[in-house]
């Protein structure tokens, strides 16, 4: 035990700032958080993050815009480049419902697009999120309309963008 102590006390001598060495940041980081964006976009957040990538989990629910009532499940893919303000770019899917105001409601499969700066991401909490996001759901409405030989049809398509920010912690 003492050769140990001994060896390691001439270890920090003989290597100038040993003592003062930073642990290696850890291979990835959990955060979690919320978001708001334009459309009164409310959204919670669940995101694991490595040194350039991240994997995002996102529960939304938004009211305005050209789908009036939305809600999100979403999972994305994020790739964030190494250089300062940290930009970013994700991609991902999951299940969109919307209404559209009128009688045109559905559920089904969505894509999800989102670019951003990851503001704070040196520090392990407290990150700030701008980002503009773009949804596009890949179903539609098909039903018969209220006059006889009468149909509806809505396909809602890419939603308007929202713009936000998000606060991670």
């Amino acid at each position: 035990m003492n050769r140990t102590l001994a060896l390691f006390a001439l270890c920090l001598v003989a290597v100038p700032g040993a003592a003062h060495a930073e642990a290696p940041a850890p291979a990835f980081s959990l955060h979690g958080g919320i978001g708001y964006g334009s459309l009164v976009e409310p959204s919670l957040h669940l995101q694991v993050e490595g040194s350039f990538w991240f994997l995002e989990g996102e529960g939304a629910f938004g009211v305005g815009g050209n789908w009036v009532f939305s809600e999100m499940v979403l999972l994305r893919l994020g790739l964030i480049a190494p250089i300062p303000l940290h930009p970013y770019v994700s991609a991902g899917g999951g299940a969109i419902w919307a209404y559209d105001g009128e009688s045109g409601s559905g559920v089904g499969p969505g894509l999800s697009f989102e670019a951003g700066l990851l503001l704070g991401k040196d520090r392990p909490w407290g990150r700030i999120a701008p980002f503009v996001q773009l949804d596009r759901a890949l179903w539609t409405v098909n039903k018969p309309g209220p006059q006889p030989g009468s149909a509806y049809h809505w396909a809602p398509g890419w939603r308007y963008p929202i713009v936000g920010l998000k606060v991670l912690f």
